[in-house]
């Protein structure tokens, strides 16, 4: 019998982040004849992903510290991978990639590290140490074609002479599981006491500077102004609460928002939405959006990231540009007073991420990423 590969992910932690997700959702539909799974991570954080990686036999660590204690863990885990023997490393989000890199530099095992995001987006000390590290992986994989063109191999500060290969694997979701169910949507519009009829516009999102949520309430606000019997649903939690909170009850269209906080299943909640609205200022290719679309939910968003290389104005939605954040209201309003384009646009949002962005296609490409990782590497040592 073949050997199993035993891949090991390193990540900061295991919450409901759009990475997370990912490694819970393609450990479960992974070749268990081929792949064996292992996960490393570093903080505790609530409404987590761990149960999920066990119930589908991925070994789950713990080692605890927080960011600069994760250097102080590269001896631990450089023992783990040698005990373990583990055959190939997969990093995600800089400071576990950073961490993976130093671990297992004397293992002599791949690492492959997913990048999401554009690198002038971290602070000075994230970016030196990615540079200083960044050359000590085979593989970097870029979640948009826009982080691909922003990554850039620093050979002056490299340990190792070479400069890792980079490519594109776009991220995806289940749309088997991600499909709109009006049931459902109906339960969560009156839980939260919003009449049937009325138009839904949401989000799904941790609550952080990214992702610009004060500009998503005076929008939000704005569309109200328009169409008053209008609900919103954001869907996160995180440090900005408190602030996003204090702009709601602000707001004269206070009684309809609705802040629920994280949630183990979004599913209902989205399909509760008919038109899902992002006001990030940056971003890699967020997985919340593909869900939502994958529900028949068109977008409105601003151009950041991997956003545009995804939605076709006037096809899954409508786009502005970051800087250009005042027009999402009015983009919101064009498409929630045509039903006729709010359906057919929710139609090509679900078949672009049917024939593009699926699960199974991902994780089978990610598979054969692993295993030629894995044999370049052994016929690079045997030379």
């Amino acid at each position: 019998m073949q050997k199993k590969l035993k891949i090991l992910h390193i990540i900061k932690s295991l919450g409901r982040g759009g990475a997370e997700k990912l490694i819970a959702e393609t450990s479960r539909i992974h070749n268990r004849d081929k792949f064996e799974i292992y996960c490393i991570y570093f903080h505790q954080r609530p409404h987590h992903v761990i149960e999920e990686l066990k119930s589908c036999g991925v070994h789950v660590t713990y080692f605890q510290a927080g960011n600069f204690g994760l250097l102080n863990q590269i001896s631990r885990v450089s023992t783990y991978i040698k005990s373990q023997d583990i055959d190939l490393i997969h990093a995600h989000l800089p400071w576990a990639g950073i961490l993976a890199r130093l671990a297992g530099y004397h293992h002599e095992v791949p690492i492959i590290y997913t990048e999401h995001n554009v690198w002038h987006r971290y602070n000075k000390l994230t970016y030196f140490l990615n540079r200083l590290t960044y050359s000590m992986q085979d593989l970097v994989i870029a979640v948009s074609d826009e982080v691909a063109h922003a990554i850039k191999p620093f050979e002056s500060l490299s340990f190792k002479n070479k400069n890792p290969k980079i490519i594109t694997l776009q991220n995806a979701v289940d749309t088997a599981f991600f499909t709109k169910n009006i049931e459902l949507g109906n339960q969560i519009k009156t839980s939260l006491s919003i009449p049937n009829k009325a138009f839904v516009v949401g989000n799904v999102a941790v609550f952080r500077k990214q992702k610009r949520l004060d500009i998503w309430i005076k929008e939000a606000t704005k569309i109200w102004e328009k169409l008053p019997s209008t609900h919103f649903i954001l869907v996160g939690d995180g440090p900005l609460l408190p602030l996003i909170q204090s702009m709601v009850n602000e707001s004269p269209a206070a009684k309809n928002f609705h802040l629920v906080g994280i949630q183990h299943d979004v599913l209902p909640y989205l399909c509760a939405m008919d038109l899902f609205m992002i006001s990030s200022a940056f971003e890699g290719l967020p997985i919340a959006m593909l869900e939502a679309m994958s529900c028949k939910i068109p977008i409105v968003s601003c151009q950041a990231g991997g956003i545009g290389e995804v939605i076709e104005p006037g096809k899954e939605g409508f786009l502005c540009t970051v800087e250009n954040h005042d027009k999402l209201a009015t983009l919101c309003l064009q498409a929630l007073q045509d039903p006729s384009t709010l359906v057919l646009m929710g139609e090509n949002a679900r078949k672009k991420v049917k024939e593009n962005f699926s699960l199974d296609k991902f994780a089978s490409q990610l598979e054969t990423i692993y295993q030629g990782t894995v044999q370049t590497t052994k016929k690079t040592a045997e030379e």
